[in-house]
This record gives structure tokens, sequence and C-alpha cells, in this order.
């Protein structure tokens, strides 16, 4: 890439990753909340595609390139089961996603609680998780192109997942450490979405603990496939 596209797509991957956080900080609906973050993870995901970018040999591009469409992965997998729980806790009309909503339901709920509370930290992108592993390796190649400006975005980046700590982690808390002032109920939870529940989380924890086959796979060009095929 130019030097010129470089600048700009480090500014607007800076941009984009500090507006979602910061609009993502103040909403007090979770799914709003949710909404507001995938634009901060846009910006994250275009770290990796400026590393691409910036690569000085193919099979760094295919590196890089390959982070990025695993941090894709991960990100629609961790969504998908966050905003499946989101969808049967709102119940008709979203009536009920509102942070307040979600108070106390650990101890009535704990089986979505629990699997709401694991898509929040890969989100944040805690250890062990898929999102803690896409995070890694959409960042690296930025780091390795050896350029001041990617390494400041980086650092710009990690200052904005400790932020994005606040909104994830707060859900976490109101589940489990705040008290409910209304009666509620357990919804039933649907088979299909036990299905979708089941795959999300196994993929959380799986790519979080075994991402290097995966990221080895997908980085692998045709040719370099062919060849090993022929082998």
């Amino acid at each position: 890439l130019h030097d010129s596209w470089i600048t700009a797509l480090t500014v607007m991957a800076g941009l984009t990753m500090t507006v979602g956080n910061i609009a993502a900080i103040v909403q007090n609906n979770v799914k709003r909340m949710l909404a507001y973050s995938s634009i901060a993870h846009a910006g994250y995901a275009l770290v990796g595609f400026i590393g691409a970018g910036m690569a000085t040999t193919a099979d760094k591009r295919d590196a890089a390139i390959a982070s990025v469409a695993f941090y894709m992965l991960t990100y629609a997998i961790t969504n998908l089961g966050a905003f499946a729980i989101v969808a049967l806790l709102g119940q008709k009309n979203d009536r009920r996603t509102e942070f307040e909503d979600y108070n106390g339901i650990g101890f009535k709920s704990p089986v979505l609680a629990f699997a709401l509370s694991l898509f929040m930290l890969s989100l944040l992108g805690l250890p062990l998780t898929a999102g803690f592993m896409g995070k890694v390796l959409v960042f690296r190649p930025a780091l390795e192109a050896g350029n001041a400006m990617l390494t400041l975005l980086v650092v710009v980046a990690v200052i904005n997942t400790a932020i994005s700590a606040y909104y994830y982690l707060r859900l976490v808390v109101v589940m489990f450490f705040r008290d409910r002032t209304d009666e509620w109920f357990a919804p039933r939870i649907p088979t299909a979405l036990a299905a979708v529940l089941v795959i999300t989380i196994v993929g959380v924890l799986y790519f979080g603990i075994f991402s290097n086959g995966v990221i080895e796979r997908f980085s692998q060009s045709p040719a370099r496939i062919t060849v090993k095929a022929e082998k």
C-alpha cells in the first residue's frame, strides 16, 4: 500500500475503534451496546488489513490476511451467541434489553448468564477465548511491520480494548451482583437456540485454545496447498 493510504487507513482504524467504544460505553441498552461495539471491532480488524498491506513477503501477507479472516470468524461466532441470548431474554418487541433488565439473572438462569458472560469475555479479548486469539493475531502483523505509526495504532487499539472492558464487564456484573426488584422467570430455551449456543460456546473455547491449526490452514495460499497435495 502507498504511504498515503497507510496513513489514511491508520487514522480511520483509530477513529473507528475509538468512536465505536465511546458510543457503546454510554449505552444503557444491551442490544445497542453490542451494535456500537461492532464498529470498534471493525477498527480492530482494519489493523490486520493494514499490516497485510505493509507485509514485506508473500508469507507475511498471507498470514496477515489469515489473521483478519480468523478475527472476523471468531467475532461472528461470538456475536451470534450473544445476540441469540439477548433476543431470547428481550422477548417480544425487545421489551427487556436494558442493562437493568439483566439484574440478578445469573442465579435464575445460570446457563444463559454464564454463556452470555463467556461471549462478553470473548468480545473483550480475555485469554483462552476466541476473541483473545483473534486480537493477538490481528495486531501482530502491524507490530511486525516495524512502522512507528502502526505500532502507535496497536497501542491505541490496546487502550480501546481496555475501555471496552467497562461495558462488557458491566453486563456480567449486573447479572451476578445486582438484585432484581421485580419477579422474573427464566425463559425456556428452544431447541434451535440451544444448538446455536452449543456451537458458539464450543467455537469460542476451541478457537481460543486450539487456534494454531486453523490459522495455519487459513494462511496457506492456493499454490502452497497444491504443492503440499502433490507431495
